[in-house]
């Protein structure tokens, strides 16, 4: 019986490098394309190539998704490469048919290189086996447009006519043994050439490594016994447990046993795809670029070489933050002003306004239906009536003309409360733009230190290469942290988010929080593993919840927080009253926390993504963030804006990090670290870090 050759000789051997996915990979990965991608909506769509696109995808939880395809690829990634100046009519054709369609589902034809991804009204249709080819057919499966017009023995692929599949291949997923083992055996070509047709040449090898065979030997001189070895070594292949891993020279879905490297795991297959192959298309990417600026007749001087790309996107991102944050500047300073000029007005017409808030109060306590009052309003001649312009009793709010200039009122509340209300938010208003401002300084620091790297090259070139975008999750868009057990919560970071979370987040194993004070974030701990939240992730999310509410704003010490599950939570006000946006109706029994102390643990975290380390900023409760920060600062309630506090917590971080770990979180934005603390102000309370990894018991 033949065996594979030793050790010795497998490393004489030249290394090949995977180029293409095989209907193996497609079999592992379209499953984690249509959890992704099902119920997700094209939103752009682009093109770097004739047959190579980028399809950004909004899933159904919100999530942003970017599908890669090119000739032998199909991936998520998370590398985010600039958009071609000039789409191709065929991309702008896909934009005009695919852009806000729903997509249904992602399926693999048979066993072959094939995925169709169904939407509304049409199928796009990848087809990775050489020569490769993308195509829009409609419901009927004829063909709209293909990216290349192709025409062979057996099929054409034309506008018009309907769309039909290559020659089937061997599908291994239902093929018996008998079937197989005739395959094989009307072969005239050596085994791993046979079995790289089918599987693909990686998978080849592993099946003649499981089967203990040679791939050398021919196909039709395999012995009965050897051909069932094989087949239920294909078989296995098939049966596998998932576990991503990139190897030297390849990647698969599955760990390999003919390869006697090191490897790397990941979580998913795409995201072991898109670190394999992402960095080789961005350097043959940036190889022909070169070529094409050399070919041009540009001169290239070796001693003053091009800008990196990193350098050269972080410069645009910066002149867009900074752009931002003056327009944010204009705009809060516009805003305090108006703000206090309401205010102003309103002690103006003091006794105006006074007397239309009796009026409505009068009339809602004697039973007087809105439209009836509207209608008297609009019949008297008096002062006040004359005064209103506008009631929106489902907002709570009457708009009155007062000194030439209109000013909302919330008839629930006296003159005075409405009037505390707009100083209150001229006062919000002007720290922000002092805030914005602070930001803006920032902001030409780093701009400063772009000049500085920029003078170092070439020398540092190695270390500017563009790095991965990380592509967000779908909870960081509101205040998230992960429990010391591993369980997430989320909270909304206004009544929108708030509304956000209770329609599209909020699960029947949940745990839903609220600090017993208005204005306060709904806090969701969400069930891990089909179990509700454990009594460690209730405890950290009701001091996660005490931390996101007006009481931090307020600089009060402790606050009482409550906690329900999901089905007393409601939107359903009782009959002839009304809920504003982001406020709910909570029955049944609450679990009552007490006094709980306002304070919140801001840290910082080093992780590995696409193959390179790179730093993030935490925010959670203490004994969270003593699980995952690598250190972190408490802070509570206090007057520091966020802009000074935030310099001092990235300084006292710093001061406590390791020097390997520090270059990661100098290069985060100040603006990360002021995005963490509640509110926008608050003071120090105390340092705290975790134990460092050979410290943990």
């Amino acid at each position: 019986m033949d065996t594979l050759p030793d050790a010795d000789t497998e490393e004489k051997r030249p290394e090949k490098r995977k180029a293409e996915l095989s209907s193996l990979d497609l079999y592992y990965l379209v499953p984690e394309l249509r959890r992704a991608l099902a119920g997700g909506v094209f939103r752009k769509i682009y093109n770097y190539g004739k047959k190579e696109f980028r399809f950004e995808v909004l899933s159904a939880r919100g999530d942003i998704f970017w599908l890669y395809s090119a000739p032998g690829m199909l991936f998520l990634t998370d590398y985010r490469k600039e958009s071609p100046p000039e789409p191709t009519s065929f991309c702008m054709f896909l934009r005009k048919h695919l852009l806000g369609r729903r997509i249904s589902d992602v399926r693999q034809h048979e066993f072959d290189r094939i995925v169709e991804i169904h939407a509304e009204d049409c199928t796009l249709i990848l087809e990775l086996m050489h020569p490769c080819n993308a195509i829009l057919a409609d419901s009927m499966m004829a063909v709209v447009m293909p990216a290349e017009i192709q025409v062979f023995r057996d099929r054409a692929v034309k506008p018009k006519m309907p769309y039909r599949y290559p020659p089937k291949p061997p599908d291994m997923t239902t093929i018996q043994a008998h079937d197989f083992a005739r395959l094989v055996h009307a072969s005239d070509r050596r085994l791993g050439v046979f079995l790289a047709s089918v599987i693909g040449p990686f998978y080849a090898e592993e099946a003649c490594a499981r089967a203990s065979l040679s791939p050398e030997k021919d196909a039709a001189a395999l012995h009965d016994e050897e051909t069932e070895k094989l087949y239920h070594a294909v078989r296995s292949m098939l049966m596998e447990r998932p576990e991503p891993a990139v190897y030297g020279n390849a990647v698969a879905p599955f760990r390999l046993k003919s390869l006697r490297t090191e490897c790397k795991g990941f979580q998913t297959f795409s995201e072991a795809l898109d670190a394999f192959f992402s960095p080789a298309v961005e350097k043959e990417q940036e190889l022909q670029s070169a070529k094409a600026t050399s070919d041009a007749g540009t001169p290239v001087n070796a001693a003053a070489p091009e800008v990196p790309k990193a350098l050269r996107e972080e410069a645009g991102r910066i002149a867009r933050i900074e752009q931002q944050q003056q327009q944010a500047v204009e705009k809060y300073a516009v805003k305090k002003e108006e703000k206090r000029e309401e205010a102003d007005i309103i002690y103006e017409h003091y006794g105006t306004v006074q007397s239309v808030l009796e009026a409505i109060s009068r009339a809602k306590e004697s039973g007087m239906p809105w439209s009836e009052l509207k209608s008297r309003i609009a019949q008297e001649q008096t002062p006040e009536a004359e005064a209103i312009k506008e009631i929106r009793e489902h907002d709570g709010i009457v708009v009155l003309r007062l000194g030439g200039k209109d000013v909302e009122i919330d008839f629930r509340k006296s003159a005075e409360e409405n009037a505390a209300v707009h100083y209150e938010e001229m006062k919000k208003a002007k720290r922000k733009a002092a805030g914005a401002g602070e930001a803006m300084k920032a902001l030409q620091e780093r701009k400063q230190t772009l000049l500085e790297t920029a003078t170092k090259l070439p020398a540092e070139r190695k270390q500017l290469m563009p790095t991965p975008q990380r592509r967000k999750k779908w909870h960081e868009k509101f205040h998230w942290f992960t429990t010391s057990d591993g369980s997430l919560v989320v909270g909304g970071k206004d009544a929108k988010q708030n509304e956000m979370i209770f329609a599209k987040y909020m699960d029947s194993e949940d745990y839903v929080f609220h600090a017993d004070i208005h204005g306060a974030s709904l806090v969701v701990a969400k069930g891990k593993d089909g179990h509700k939240p454990s009594e460690v992730a209730i405890k950290e999310a009701s001091e996660f919840a005490a931390a996101h509410c007006k009481a931090w704003s307020k600089s009060l010490t402790e606050v009482d927080v409550f906690c329900v599950g999901p089905s007393q939570v409601s939107k359903s006000p009782p009959t002839g009253t009304f809920l504003p946006q982001g406020s709910f109706i909570i029955s049944g029994q609450r679990l009552w926390f007490h006094d709980v102390e306002l304070k919140l643990a801001i840290g910082v975290a080093v992780e590995e993504y696409g193959g390179v380390r790179q730093g993030r900023v935490l925010a959670g409760p203490v004994m969270a963030m003593r699980r995952h920060a690598l250190a972190f600062v408490t802070v509570k309630p206090g007057f520091k804006m966020s802009a000074e506090l935030a310099k001092e917590i990235r300084t006292m971080l710093l001061q406590k990090l390791r020097p390997e770990d520090k270059p990661f979180i100098e290069a985060l934005p100040l603006q990360d670290f002021q995005a963490a603390i509640p509110s926008g102000t608050g003071d120090i309370m105390d340092m705290g870090r975790s134990p460092w990894p050979d410290d943990v018991k």
